[in-house]
């Protein structure tokens, strides 16, 4: 899937695929700790109880500070990742949060890890030969 069209802009399948990856698992892979709600589909950040995610809406809303929405949303709050549109759909379309490039060779994103795995800096010097 290219994430963008000959212009640069983002397509709309990036887009979606960005809006569907499961907020759950995304704070769980940056380090976030969730507890869920008994047996059912909300789970609320340990730090933050107000913090509650619809697992299977894959929404949140964040009680105290009257903010929610998609995971897109959620990259964009300045309290947690503060980044933009673009930064956001970018980071959601990259597999394992690793290096990836657009079909046209221009837009580079990269996570940075203190301690990347071996396959992430296998994966990482495979993308440096091309």
């Amino acid at each position: 899937m290219s994430l963008f069209d000959e212009k640069g802009r983002l397509t709309d399948k990036a887009v979606e695929y960005a809006k569907n990856v499961p907020i759950v698992e995304y704070l769980e892979e940056q380090g976030y700790l969730l507890t869920q709600q008994g047996n059912s589909k909300y789970f609320n950040l340990d730090d933050h109880d107000s913090f509650v995610v619809d697992a299977d809406k894959n929404m949140y809303f964040w009680n105290s500070r009257q903010r929610g929405g998609n995971i897109i949303n959620l990259l964009q709050d300045e309290e947690l990742f503060g980044m933009k549109f673009r930064e956001a759909v970018i980071e959601l379309n990259s597999k394992n949060n690793q290096r990836i490039q657009s079909d046209h060779g221009i837009n580079w994103k990269q996570k940075k890890k203190k301690n990347p795995t071996l396959s992430h800096s296998i994966i990482w010097l495979k993308i440096q030969v091309k």
